[in-house]
């Protein structure tokens, strides 16, 4: 039985239905009615966020090389979209918000290589502010070091500490830093996890669940946020009518 239905946030914007990390992707999300997207972004070395969650562009593009050693141009003019038969660039983060309306959500990962922290946390900062973004967004890491350069630059902005293996760190993180949101994987997730984020005042955010048996759980176990790859089959499987775990 699922009692209060989590959020559903759109991993890379719909990743299993259209390219990740794209516009078409965030859109499409939006659109199934996703008000919450999540997504990554690696700094270029011009010094612009990009949408993208590898450190390297070959796996999801037409091209070669690393985020952090390549330009805004030479990003931009790769093909993003060959998995889906479309075409797609990869946007850059100020793009990549100002394609949704405003009553759109992010969960922006931060990723760095070798870049240092204060650099990247600076850059997203940039152009947070310059689409006035700030309110709507949870910026969103695996890296301490990058979290502490985010609270220390941005005293009131949302963040959230992923993890993928211990909770005892990550807790620690959150209470340090005040977070909002501990974020871990999926395999992580149980009564006892959800329970002890709940008691610290932690929004629990599970990622990322692709099977309705997964979503059921966790809806069951009363996470807050379900991160997904697969929208549409979320929304489905956590509807009323469906609840009850019919269809």
């Amino acid at each position: 039985m699922i009692g209060i239905v989590p959020e559903i946030v759109g991993h890379r914007g719909a990743a299993g239905l259209a390219p990740e990390n794209t516009v078409p992707a965030f859109r499409l999300a939006y659109e199934l009615g996703v008000r919450i997207l999540e997504l990554d972004v690696r700094v270029t070395a011009d010094g612009i966020p990009m949408v993208m969650h590898d450190a390297s562009v070959h796996r999801t593009t037409n091209g070669t090389g690393r985020v952090r050693e390549m330009s805004l141009d030479e990003i931009r003019a790769l093909d993003a979209g060959r998995r889906f038969g479309i075409s797609a660039h990869i946007p850059s983060l100020m793009e990549a918000l100002a394609s949704l309306p405003a009553d759109t959500r992010w969960f922006i990962e931060l990723k760095r290589d070798e870049t240092a922290p204060e650099a990247v946390v600076a850059a997203v900062l940039r152009d947070l502010d310059a689409v006035g973004g700030s309110d709507r967004c949870r910026l969103i890491s695996f890296d301490e070091a990058l979290l502490v350069a985010a609270r220390g630059q941005a005293p009131s902005l949302r963040l959230g500490v992923l993890t993928a293996r211990d909770l005892d760190a990550p807790m620690r993180i959150a209470q340090s830093l005040g977070c909002e949101a501990v974020m871990p994987e999926l395999g992580m997730m149980s009564e006892e996890t959800v329970a002890s984020c709940h008691a610290a005042g932690f929004r629990v955010t599970a990622w990322t669940a692709n099977i309705a048996e997964q979503m059921r759980e966790l809806a069951r176990l009363g996470v807050d946020e379900i991160t997904t790859d697969y929208p549409d089959l979320a929304l489905r499987t956590l509807s009323p009518q469906h609840r009850d775990g019919e269809g």
